[in-house]
């Protein structure tokens, strides 16, 4: 009970002094707005603060009883010292700043004086105030601008930081309780707080600054963070060492700004000044890693900051662009100056960082691509230079294959920029310089194409140079189309190829050539190959054909700079191009072997035939520059006869393949496809004309010939394939038909036709197809008498009776067929003879009803001559007996 009845004396005389001390300072206030005089009232101010302080302070150290009213009376006059500072500026010391200085140096060796005696941290904390009121007092006094406030207020914090440290070190040899970590602690905790307000605040206030208020105090903050540096913890050191970077990374501009107020300073100071950081971190690893405390915040840091440099050099490029339009006598490469500085300072980092750094040049160079439209050539030259140097460092100093592979196909790519650069640099502003330069890049690109395919035969190949080969193939044929639409454009597509070339078909044919060369050394080593099983040695062991797609280059390349000649070159050169691009295709299906990969032989041999017809038109279109009318012996030749003729040979290929029963896969398609080019272009030169009649004869009548060729050889096969059935005589009946606006050409196609079917239908092996061909030849017969009676006479009553009479010989036939057994074992197939007999008498009744209606009838104005109806008549009556009677149909 006693225990707890001091206890509540004790607080209610702390209350109570406490209350004391609040009324104390009232008072002192009312005292100084009182109408004493002004000395007077100054005097009694610091002197009444005085004897309280040291009233307080006597009492805190003799009388232990009266602690609370000491630590009460010093409290007051602590308290009392910023009025007493008022006071005195307003009762007779108009200087401020000396005013403000004064009361503050007082009151900081009041507050620490009285902080130690005390042993009161809460005093401690207060004196920080004052502390701070000295520092700005300071300033104040020497009247500088506002920067100063904030650079005083980072200085501050920084040594507050630094005796933080020092006190915690001494405190840690000393007592518990000392001075030293009295005020470490208070130090280390409010430090921290004064610098970031003082960036804070001068950004905020960012406008009422210039650049060397902002430069001075973003200097101090780098101060303060390398303080705090030292003197943190390494868990705080890593923040502290990204406020120092961020610190210094921003002052940059600043003083950039400072030099020349422009913004291309502060952009060069800013890229400069973090591109130096970066490369002091990247090779100072191991001590900021020590420093630190963790080695991955170095390295993510430099990571994070390289984008933001690459970023800085081109807001430099793009800025120092800018400036120099229309400037005269600016430096040349003035522009490529900031992204050159981000390049080499990116690929400088990269040897700190192996292996995972290679991808640090990137940004940069992403940076060099965003200001190619500011870039001029010699720029590019520099910077392919730098790019090319460093690259061909890096294959000499990589260690992983992939890095090498890699680092070679860049070097060969940079190589040829840098001289297509060099090029757009030192020649001069003449008409033709941009097709030389595409010219001579196109060469380069052959040799880099060629240099694949050396790698690819010495067995040195790999995925980089395979791709590295597309892209060269690629490259070199769009300059390729680039130099011919050029010509295009500049001359028109018309003109004749003479023996002068102009300087842009010399360069053409300069460009194609050294591609061609190129494209067809890569491809034909990579023509398929046998190989045999690797689990048998055995000769009848499995083998297996190998398909590389690097041999599509150089046909896809010839077919496009074949087309692209005839812009340039004209038909000519067209023809020239086409010419090549055949002779490649059969030099390539010749070297590959018979039995390995027959079907990609054909593959060749298919896309020869096609160049060839192609390599015709080009052909006519010379003769067509050189002839427009394009006359032989007097009779003009259309590009139809011609593309016709050109197929003959064609077909006889298929006639040799069918006469061999070679078994090729899409042979049937083959003989579709050139069957319905062959009926297209009979149609084309029968219906549509275009030519002379004889040549129109010769052209349909070869054609004709070798689709009856096709025949006979398919159908006297053992085992003839579905389209050989039924495609050619299709086919020729299709082209008859189109040619009966021309009766001298169907008479040789209908010659053709009975002739080749005549003998099928003699030489079959099956009594089905020998029927067949039989009848057809029957028809076709016909047809050929008909038109030949109808070239000849031109009557209508002969034509009549001459056809009537050929039905009654087709009646003969058909008895032989049925009656005779050799005839009827060759072509007496029972499912077509009673289909055969009724077209012969669909046709009887035909001829006399068609007879009569051409002859107009047997009005006073028609032709028609009844005794010939009856006759006509009386033959079908008598063919009808005849085929109930003796054929027994």
């Amino acid at each position: 009970m006693a225990t707890r009845k001091l206890k509540r004396e004790t607080q209610n005389i702390n209350i109570t002094l406490y209350v004391a001390s609040l009324l104390m300072v009232a008072a002192a206030a009312l005292f100084v707005g009182s109408s004493l005089p002004v000395t007077a009232r100054l005097v009694g101010i610091w002197l009444g603060t005085a004897l309280f302080y040291g009233a307080g302070l006597l009492l805190h150290g003799r009388a232990i009883k009266l602690k609370p009213a000491a630590v009460a009376f010093t409290g007051t006059a602590l308290a009392i010292i910023p009025f007493a500072g008022v006071a005195t500026y307003n009762l007779g010391f108009p200087d401020a700043p000396a005013v403000w200085l004064a009361t503050s140096l007082i009151g900081t060796v009041a507050y620490i004086y009285a902080a130690v005696r005390l042993r009161s941290r809460l005093v401690v904390y207060v004196s920080m105030a004052f502390l701070l009121s000295t520092a700005w007092s300071s300033v104040a006094i020497m009247g500088a601008a506002l920067a100063w406030y904030f650079t005083a207020l980072i200085i501050f914090a920084a040594v507050l930081g630094l005796m933080g440290h020092l006190l915690q070190r001494r405190g840690s040899v000393s007592v518990a309780g000392s001075t030293s970590t009295l005020y470490a602690r208070v130090f280390a905790e409010l430090g921290p707080w004064f610098a970031p307000v003082g960036l804070v605040g001068s950004l905020v206030l960012g406008l009422a600054l210039n650049a060397a208020d902002h430069a001075l105090v973003l200097v101090a903050g780098a101060f303060y963070y390398a303080v705090m540096i030292v003197t943190s913890t390494k868990r705080y050191s890593r923040y502290n060492y990204v406020g120092f970077r961020l610190s210094l990374t921003l002052a940059a501009p600043f003083f950039g700004w400072m030099i020349q107020p422009e913004p291309v300073w502060a952009a060069a100071a800013f890229t400069t000044v973090l591109a130096l950081q970066l490369l002091a971190g990247a090779y100072t690893q191991v001590p900021l890693s020590k420093l630190l405390g963790h080695a991955a915040w170095v390295r993510r840091d430099i990571y994070m900051s390289v984008p933001l440099m690459s970023a800085g050099a081109f807001v430099w490029s793009v800025a120092e662009f800018f400036s120099n339009t229309g400037t005269a006598g600016s430096w040349s490469l003035a522009d490529a100056v900031g992204v050159g500085v981000g390049l080499i300072a990116a690929m400088a980092l990269v040897p700190a960082f192996m292996p995972r750094g290679e991808w640090l040049p990137l940004p940069a160079a992403g940076a060099v691509v965003l200001c190619s439209p500011f870039l001029e050539a010699i720029d590019w030259t520099v910077l392919m230079g730098v790019a090319l140097g460093y690259a061909v460092i890096r294959y000499f100093s990589g260690n992983g294959i992939v890095l090498r592979r890699a680092m070679m196909v860049i070097s060969r790519f940079l190589v040829v920029a840098l001289v297509a650069a060099g090029l757009a640099a030192v020649l001069p502003a003449n008409p033709g310089k941009t097709e030389l330069i595409v010219t001579v890049v196109a060469v380069l690109a052959a040799l880099q194409l060629l240099a694949d395919a050396l790698l690819s035969k010495l067995a040195a190949a790999n995925p980089v140079t395979r791709w590295s080969a597309v892209g060269w193939a690629a490259v070199g044929t769009v300059l390729v189309v680039a130099l011919s639409a050029t010509q295009w454009f500049v001359e028109g597509p018309t003109g004749r190829l003479v023996a002068g070339l102009s300087l842009l078909q010399l360069q053409y044919v300069l460009a194609a050539a050294a591609m061609g060369a190129a494209a067809a050394s890569y491809s034909l080593p990579m023509r398929p190959r046998t190989v045999a099983s690797a689990s048998s040695t055995e000769p009848s062991a499995t083998r297996t054909v190998t398909y590389r797609a690097g041999e599509l280059l150089a046909p896809s390349y010839l077919v496009v700079a074949a087309l692209c000649a005839g812009p340039v070159l004209h038909a000519g050169g067209a023809s020239l191009a086409w010419a090549l691009a055949a002779a490649y295709l059969i030099v390539a299906a010749a070297l590959i072997g018979r039995q390995s990969a027959q079907l990609h032989r054909w593959l060749y041999w298919w896309g020869s035939r096609v160049v060839s017809l192609l390599l015709t038109v080009a052909l006519f279109q010379l003769w067509q520059e050189f002839d427009p009318m394009t006359q032989v012996a007097g009779m003009r030749v259309g590009l139809g006869h011609v593309m016709l003729v050109a197929l003959v040979p064609q077909l006889l290929i298929l006639l040799l393949v069918l006469a061999r029963g070679s078994a090729i896969r899409g042979l049937s398609a083959d003989l579709c496809v050139s069957l319905a080019a062959v009926v297209g272009l009979s149609m084309a030169v029968s219906i549509g004309g275009g030519g002379g009649r004889w040549t129109t004869m010769v052209a349909v009548g070869l054609a004709a010939a070798a689709v009856s060729g096709l025949t006979m050889a398919g159908e006297t096969r053992r085992q003839p394939l579905l389209a050989v059935r039924w495609a050619p005589p299709t086919a020729l009946i299709v082209v008859a038909l189109a040619c009966t606006g021309h009766r001298p050409v169907l008479i040789i196609v209908m010659a053709i036709a009975v002739a080749a079917w005549a003998f099928v239908a003699a030489a079959a092996h099956t009594l089905m197809a020998r029927s067949r061909y039989f009848l057809l030849a029957r028809a076709a017969a016909t047809v050929l008498v008909a038109v030949v009676v109808r070239e000849l006479t031109g009557d209508a009553t002969v034509l009549s009776l001459a056809v009537t009479a050929t039905l009654l010989l087709q009646v003969l036939m058909q008895f032989l067929a049925t009656r005779t057994a050799r005839v009827n074992a060759a072509v007496g197939a029972p499912n077509l003879l009673q289909p055969s007999l009724w077209l012969v008498l669909a046709a009887q009744l035909a001829l006399p009803v068609s007879y009569y209606v051409a002859g107009g009838g047997w009005t006073p104005a028609g032709s028609a001559a009844r005794w010939l109806v009856a006759l006509e008549l009386a033959v079908l009556a008598g063919t009808a007996l005849a085929a109930q009677s003796w054929l027994k149909q």
